[in-house]
């Protein structure tokens, strides 16, 4: 019996990968090292032979998911996520990849086949292929019957990062689930759907976002540059240091030039 967060992300997950393997890919996969990485730039990515064992000679492919995105989109998203890779990894395993990153007519039509359409805006009439992409759900496909199956099995993963790396990713999905809600609720829709998008609204203003300090030498603003009076010896730290030199044992002077 699941009893653990930690079981109960990766059982499903687990659960989920092996109905997607059996169901849309003729259980042809390889398994693979399902990972939670937080990466503000993409929901999830697929790396060819990731992962080594030191009990023997065996290497094994990563499919991992930004768990900043389960809290803030609809669970099928996820899975759709989960087999965007997957397709990925059918690709490496059986036919042909292109460049690091794109998504190539080969790729597009497995998914296609499966029930996801390649969009790279994720809206109908998207380009099919490219390096960035998106893909929506084709109803009635063997993806939506798939999903289904899961949620009948209540395997959907509630669990979620509360600490987002960037402001970009949380507040245009809750003014786009806002939205749709009053479509929703105008239209006289599912219960089920608005009861998803008001729990994910909800998840929503649990999040924190942290604002992470620029790459490169735009993180070092803050830093002073000393220089020892006798050896010209220079080094670079906070404001207000006490420094002494370790040469001509001179105290360092703030150098402002």
């Amino acid at each position: 019996m699941v009893s653990t967060p930690t079981e109960e992300i990766y059982s499903k997950l687990q659960k989920a990968f092996q109905k997607f393997n059996d169901q849309l890919f003729g259980g042809s996969l390889s398994n693979c090292v399902i990972t939670l990485r937080a990466n503000k730039r993409t929901a999830g990515y697929f790396y060819k032979n990731r992962f080594g064992s030191k009990g023997n000679d065996n290497l094994c492919h990563e499919i991992a998911l930004n768990p900043e995105w389960f809290g803030v989109t609809e669970n099928i998203d996820l899975y759709q996520t989960l087999v965007h890779e997957m397709a990925h990894q059918w690709q490496f395993e059986f036919g042909s990849p292109s460049r690091a990153g794109y998504h190539n007519e080969e790729w597009s039509k497995k998914m296609q086949s499966i029930g996801l359409m390649p969009s790279h805006n994720g809206k109908p009439g998207g380009k099919k292929t490219g390096q960035n992409m998106s893909d929506y759900v084709i109803s009635g496909s063997f993806f939506e019957q798939s999903y289904n199956q899961l949620v009948a099995e209540n395997c959907i993963v509630t669990w979620y990062d509360r600490i987002i790396l960037s402001s970009n990713l949380a507040e245009p999905i809750k003014a786009k689930l806002e939205e749709e809600i009053k479509q929703i609720q105008i239209d006289g829709g599912n219960e089920s759907k608005l009861k998803e998008k008001e729990l994910i609204i909800n998840a929503l203003s649990k999040i924190e976002i942290i604002q992470m300090k620029p790459a490169g030498n735009n993180g070092d603003k803050n830093k002073k540059k000393y220089t020892c009076p006798g050896c010209d010896n220079n080094v670079w730290g906070k404001p207000n240091l006490n420094l002494i030199c370790g040469d001509c044992l001179k105290k360092f002077e703030l150098n402002d030039i």
